[in-house]
């Protein structure tokens, strides 16, 4: 076995080194499906990552606004009770 295939890498391109020719149609087939399914779920991934990235960028935005709006509401009560 390759030692690439123990930690699952590959690089683009490369051939499957499980899909020799002269395997049986129906395990061909399922290494195909196998590999379609690793790749959409590294897309999966990839989309998950993005959305929880731009979660906590809007998250911290949100805190800014929050906090900006704590020091106004401060310093309304400061000017109030001054005069």
């Amino acid at each position: 076995m390759p030692i690439m295939a123990v930690f699952e890498l590959s690089l683009p391109g490369d051939a499957p080194w499980w899909a020799p020719d002269d395997q049986p149609e129906t395990i061909r087939k399922r290494q195909e499906l196998l590999e379609r399914a690793r790749q959409a779920s590294e897309d999966a991934r990839k989309r998950l990552s993005s959305a929880a990235e731009e979660y906590a960028y809007w998250l911290a935005e949100r805190e800014k606004v929050v906090l900006a709006m704590n020091e106004e509401s401060s310093n309304e009560v400061d000017d109030e009770s001054e005069a």
